[in-house]
């Protein structure tokens, strides 16, 4: 029982933190049960993450607010003049996650909009969880694929796709190729110091390459991210 209760009490306050680190503005525009869907994948993360190591410190309530923040990003550096590439990219779109892991960006995402989401993930049991957890978040928004992108198994009914954990940039931009319409576009988190090379890009259909810095507290520490945005010819 006891630790039923510092569970709850945990997911509460990743709620809280989440709360007050968002601005006013950007909380109201997100779908009304935000909140209580993080709260609720809080708790999921909590029960799931060591067991299937889904993410490092799945109960350490800042670890798990920091991640949740920097998977919203797309949405809210939107709303800054530099970010008026991302503007729009998630209301009513069909968004294809890669990767999607412990539900970073994907189920966050679903969380906070109310575009079409199919999360790919070739991990049974991290499938399991994204399936589980989505539906307790009460995610009628999501799908679950169980098995590796590739670009001959992907039709181009996309209009955005999202990666957070970049490998082979040559490999994924291939599959974004296959996926997304035209006038599509790829949202790559990714670290400032990561150069992309913008002739990879063209070779594979991608142009106007554009970029959004952006900072982040963990902890003690200020994490310096970037947003690289790749419109599908």
């Amino acid at each position: 029982m006891k630790h039923k209760i510092a569970k709850n009490r945990s997911c509460h306050e990743i709620r809280e933190r989440i709360a007050k680190s968002l601005e006013a503005s950007i909380l109201a525009s997100f779908n009304p049960a935000f909140l209580d869907r993080i709260e609720t994948f809080a708790a999921a993360l909590a029960v799931w993450g060591t067991r299937l190591n889904l993410t490092a410190a799945p109960e350490n309530i800042t670890e798990v607010a920091f991640h949740i923040l920097d998977s919203l990003a797309p949405i809210t550096l939107a709303l800054r003049h530099e970010g008026d590439f991302l503007r729009g990219k998630f209301e009513q779109s069909h968004v294809l996650d890669i990767g999607s892991g412990a539900g970073f960006p994907g189920l966050i995402l679903a969380a906070a909009s109310d575009s079409e989401f199919t999360l790919y993930e070739s991990r049974h049991k991290r499938a399991s969880f994204l399936s589980v957890t989505a539906a307790e978040m009460g995610l009628s928004n999501v799908t679950i694929v169980c098995e590796r992108a590739a670009p001959q198994s992907l039709s181009p009914e996309f209009d955005v796709l999202t990666v957070r954990a970049v490998g082979d940039l040559g490999g994924l931009l291939q599959i974004a190729a296959a996926a997304l319409r035209p006038g599509g576009m790829v949202v790559l988190y990714s670290s400032q110091s990561r150069k992309l090379d913008p002739a990879l890009a063209n070779q594979t259909g991608f142009v106007d390459h554009r970029q959004i810095d952006y900072e982040l507290k963990r902890d003690s520490q200020v994490v310096k991210h970037s947003l690289v945005g790749l419109m599908r010819c």
